[in-house]
């Protein structure tokens, strides 16, 4: 079989022109899929960006506890505000990708 195959690879293979091999095209279902991978990334770095400021405020706390400074110590307290914010945000792009799906 010289032609791909849809079913298997998912593609349309775009028609051949004057002797060139056929080239797959993006099927409609690769096309709906667009905005659920868009979502799915900023998910995940939406995750990341969440983890960065959870290791940054451990280690402002981890100072804090050993410098027994309690204005430092309340600085971490009120810096959970963004760790909160982020986890709202993302929470909210997982509901819609789910929701849309």
């Amino acid at each position: 079989m010289s032609e791909l195959d849809p079913a298997t690879t998912g593609t349309v293979p775009a028609p051949a022109a004057s002797g060139q091999p056929a080239q797959p095209q993006p099927s409609l279902s690769d096309a709906a899929r667009a905005p659920l991978d868009r979502e799915m990334r900023e998910a995940k770095d939406g995750v990341l960006r969440m983890g960065s400021i959870v290791e940054l405020q451990i280690r402002k706390a981890i100072d804090a506890l050993i410098a027994h400074d309690e204005a430092a110590a309340t600085e971490v307290i009120v810096g959970d505000r963004r760790v909160n914010d982020v986890q709202v945000e993302d929470s909210s792009i997982i509901t819609l990708a789910i929701a849309t799906q």
